[in-house]
């Protein structure tokens, strides 16, 4: 019962959040840029606002795990970057027998973050009169709680998007399956054209998109730390990339008519 409430409050929230955000853009985008967001009261509420969206999320994950029949092997917190972090085994959730409690479970923690920030845009925009405090609490929670959200959703990295995903076209793990095909490997699954297309396309946009998107975040913060010019350093990054693409391919070449050749 409690896992089907999560996961209609989450499609619910998802549709409130959008019509928050649409029709009081501008009041939720004036709150944002008034906010002093380098500060000892900013910090505490980003670790704060981490801690309370993993628990709510890794808490809805494990719900909706054992009540689809599945079983959660290990559940805990661990340091991650110095802070606090909830985390359960989500391998329990093969264990569910039927697709859509299985895509339940993998959804249930992106559905409970759904409720977070339905309820703090809520509260943002039709309670103008609450404490400084508890609206820079509301307001930085959202951000963050959108932020880890969008992340989870993505999929082409290994998260609850991807996880979805593979569930809804019926492929136990895509980014392998099209790392196998690309490199000529066995395949232990047999997939349909469909399948192998769109694990193909998605392993291609993932070995394209993640590193181009680490690259870009750590040459920026590099160029604002050491004064080099942007420009400069992206010509440094363009070449480093084209070598790295270069040896790559020759890599994959190497290997795949080698397996060739071995198979023959």
């Amino acid at each position: 019962m409690l896992a089907d409430t999560i996961s209609a409050g989450g499609a619910l929230s998802v549709i409130v959040s959008v019509w928050l955000i649409t029709c009081h853009a501008p009041q939720v985008v004036h709150d944002l840029i008034n906010q002093r967001y380098i500060s000892m009261s900013s910090l505490i509420i980003y670790i704060l606002s981490v801690v309370l969206v993993g628990f709510l999320h890794e808490s809805s994950h494990a719900i909706a795990i054992n009540a689809r029949g599945g079983h959660v092997f290990e559940a805990g917190f661990l340091l991650m970057f110095a802070i606090p972090s909830f985390y359960i085994d989500a391998s329990g959730i093969a264990t569910i027998r039927s697709r859509p409690g299985r895509l339940q479970a993998w959804s249930a923690g992106l559905s409970a973050q759904a409720i977070l920030l339905a309820t703090s845009l809520l509260f943002i925009v039709y309670d103008p009169g609450a404490p400084q405090w508890f609206k820079q609490f509301l307001l930085l929670t959202s951000c963050i709680n959108l932020a880890m959200m969008l992340a989870n959703a993505v999929p082409i990295v290994r998260l609850d998007g991807y996880r979805v995903f593979c569930e809804l076209i019926g492929v136990t793990d895509l980014l392998r399956l099209g790392s196998s095909a690309l490199a000529g490997r066995p395949i232990a699954e047999i997939p349909g054209h469909i399948e192998l297309g769109l694990a193909t396309f998605f392993t291609v946009i993932t070995g394209i998109f993640v590193p181009c998107l680490v690259i870009t975040a750590v040459s920026s913060s590099i160029s604002a730390w050491t004064r080099v010019s942007l420009t400069t350093f992206s010509h440094v990054i363009i070449v480093i990339m084209c070598v790295s693409l270069v040896t790559t391919f020759i890599r994959f070449m190497y290997r795949h008519f080698h397996w060739r050749i071995h198979r023959a």
